[in-house]
């Protein structure tokens, strides 16, 4: 016969060894515990280094220290743009030139960015949300190329981090571990990213993979009259031939061929990929297969 209560007072005893449990884990990781839980991973590369993404907006923004500057420097991470700019007022203070090419050594997180060559520039429009930049300085914008060309990289939406891996061998496996995945090739243009589209089984152009764009994806208006899409539409959208799902496209008056990128000389631009689409996947970069991956996480 059992004693009254004693196997509900065994059921909370295990309760509460359970919490704890939980409660040591989430401790020991911690914010920073992002990158050591990925490293934890089975089969995870101990090369990688990672940083947190700030994802505010649809925008992603890394967080790293430069002396003698006091504040933490916030940075837009932006694959569409080419360089790693500067704002004035931070150059200032770093000491550097407005007039050259110089070069700057960043510590973001775990990733080193080591001697990048950087130009002094305040983008015209762009400005971060205010509470962003309460208790941060807003330094510029981080792109792509060529701080990142040297690594295999992952932009990890949904996780919040950016994560960078020695380069793959040529050949190579992309780094998915079996999840599902849509890879795809890339071209670079103009240091820039580009991948062929398809919007319901019609082969329409290329577009710009792009950070830097915060909502829907972004087609040429002729481009869309002739693919069939009206402004706004969900459409079923491949990259190369993988089916990312249907997204929604948002339709631009202009040329993007001969005005925005003209300076990538790749003829039949007619869109930008933008967060909206990335959102919900890990995009891995393979610069040594020219490779694109939107992984499920």
């Amino acid at each position: 016969m059992p004693v009254p209560g004693l196997a509900g007072g065994y059921r909370r005893a295990a309760a509460r060894r359970v919490h704890r449990l939980v409660l040591w884990v989430l401790l020991g990781l911690g914010l920073p515990g992002l990158c050591r839980a990925a490293g934890a991973e089975p089969g995870a590369d101990p090369a990688a280094r990672c940083c947190p993404l700030l994802f505010v907006d649809g925008m992603l923004y890394v967080e790293t220290h430069i002396p003698p500057v006091r504040k933490k420097i916030l940075f837009l991470f932006d694959t569409g743009t080419t360089r790693f700019a500067v704002r004035p007022m931070l150059a200032e203070q770093l000491g550097l030139a407005a007039d050259a090419t110089q070069r700057l050594s960043l510590r973001l997180g775990e990733i080193e960015i080591p001697d990048a060559e950087v130009v002094v520039w305040e983008h015209p429009f762009w400005r971060p949300p205010a509470g962003l930049v309460k208790t941060r300085l807003y330094g510029g914008i981080l792109g792509l190329n060529p701080a990142f060309k040297p690594y295999y990289t992952v932009i990890d939406y949904p996780g919040r981090k950016l994560t960078v891996y020695p380069p793959l061998e040529p050949g190579a496996r992309m780094k998915v571990r079996g999840r599902p995945a849509a890879v795809s090739p890339f071209t670079w243009a103009g240091e820039q990213i580009f991948v062929e589209v398809d919007i319901n089984d019609r082969r329409v152009g290329y577009f710009h993979v792009d950070t830097g764009i915060p909502g829907a994806t972004k087609i040429s208006s002729q481009a869309a009259r002739d693919a069939g899409v009206t402004n706004g539409a969900c459409e079923l959208f491949y990259v190369g031939k993988a089916n990312i799902g249907a997204q929604r496209l948002k339709m631009l008056d202009s040329d993007l061929s001969t005005g925005p990128f003209s300076y990538a000389k790749l003829p039949g631009i007619i869109g930008a990929i933008g967060a909206e689409t990335m959102r919900p996947f890990e995009i891995h970069l393979d610069f040594v297969g020219s490779r694109i991956a939107f992984v499920i996480p």
